[in-house]
């Protein structure tokens, strides 16, 4: 999880080029449980557009985000 994190955080500040990946290749497959039960891989999902949305359940903005998110994509 630590090792996702680090990816997002990089990539959200310089881009896809520093986390190592240009527009077009595809990423290394790894596996997050979901909130309730059961898994999601990113493989699953390849040639879609993928949208990773870190909250916290007690922060009342999160949640409101995460509902807007699974809602209007």
């Amino acid at each position: 999880m630590t090792r996702i994190a680090i990816f997002l955080i990089s990539l959200l500040i310089s881009g896809p080029a520093a986390a190592g990946y240009q527009i077009g290749e595809v990423p290394e497959d790894f596996t997050l449980p979901l909130l309730y039960e059961g898994e999601m891989s990113l493989f699953e999902h390849l040639g879609d557009i993928v949208v990773l949305n870190f909250f916290t359940t007690w922060c009342e903005g999160c949640n409101e985000e995460a509902h807007s998110l699974q809602h209007d994509i």
